[in-house]
């Protein structure tokens, strides 16, 4: 009976290719990533001689293409340009990322802060204590600040705001300046004030009703706390309740002295001290 030969009914994989092993049409080898077919039995002839074989499958990208873009430090970024990879060093802390003016390549970018944010710098509940002090809240980063004090008691508290500086609370004769206040209740109102030259802080104010529980704010403003002339300026801004009467009230003046101040410390003169609904928060104001 006559025998046909078919050859290889599939191909034969052989591994890497080997200069010295003899290979048959149909066997498969590997070199350089690639895979090639023998297509003439051949021994000693590389796989780039196209008589003996054929590319079958070639290699891809091997994700190494980056190796010689220098990334020197944590945070480093790739991006391709017109010609490459390139390297985007990393950005600096709150940096977002985005695409630059031309739409060609990313870039780090710092956010705009709006000039009227308020920035929380502190944050102190009064209760169980008869001083609430705000220390080291003052420094160069803003020239403008707030003290927003609350609470809600029914003791009759008086309150005595003072700088402080790097020594402790300023209580020297140094606050200058004027107070007016408005009082009123349903017979009428009054108006009062007084001067405020040469005391040793802003001022004793009282608000609470002696026997009902009744809201008030406080609220301080601070300008230039930290320059070293005369130009240190306060507000205080008071809404509350004193006996039988609704009362607004309004200090301002400056403090004396060179010194920078460093923080705000309020004080009660009389009454309980402070309690749970007390609350004392500054805020620096960027702009």
């Amino acid at each position: 009976m006559a025998t046909v030969n078919l050859g290889a009914i599939k191909f034969n994989w052989k591994g890497a290719f080997n200069n010295s092993t003899a290979y048959a049409v149909d066997d498969v080898v590997s070199s350089g990533g690639s895979s090639y077919v023998c297509i003439k039995a051949s021994q000693g002839n590389a796989v780039s001689n196209g008589t003996y074989w054929e590319l079958m499958a070639q290699a891809g990208t091997n994700g190494t293409d980056g190796a010689t873009i220098p990334l020197t430090t944590q945070g480093d970024m790739l991006y391709r340009d017109g010609s490459g990879l390139q390297r985007l060093a990393k950005g600096t802390a709150a940096q977002e990322l985005r695409m630059n003016s031309g739409a060609t390549a990313p870039e780090w970018h710092t956010p705009a802060v709006a000039s009227s944010d308020y920035v929380k710098l502190a944050d102190v509940n009064g209760a169980g204590s008869s001083t609430l002090a705000l220390s080291n809240i003052f420094t160069s980063t803003y020239d403008t600040y707030k003290v927003i004090l609350t609470y809600r008691q029914n003791d009759k508290v008086k309150f005595d705001w003072r700088w402080m500086n790097s020594s402790g609370e300023v209580s020297s004769s140094n606050y200058y300046g004027a107070r007016i206040g408005v009082e009123a209740d349903s017979s009428g109102s009054s108006r009062v004030s007084s001067p405020i030259w040469g005391t040793n802080d802003f001022g004793t104010n009282q608000f609470a009703q002696a026997s009902t529980s009744r809201p008030a704010v406080i609220t301080g403003t601070f300008y230039k706390p930290t320059d070293t002339n005369n130009n240190k300026l306060w507000k205080l801004e008071h809404i509350g309740f004193n006996d039988s009467h609704y009362i607004y009230f309004v200090a301002a003046g400056e403090i004396a002295g060179t010194g920078a101040m460093t923080g705000i410390q309020v004080k009660t003169s009389t009454g309980n001290g402070f309690n749970a609904t007390t609350n004392i928060t500054a805020y620096g104001i960027k702009g």
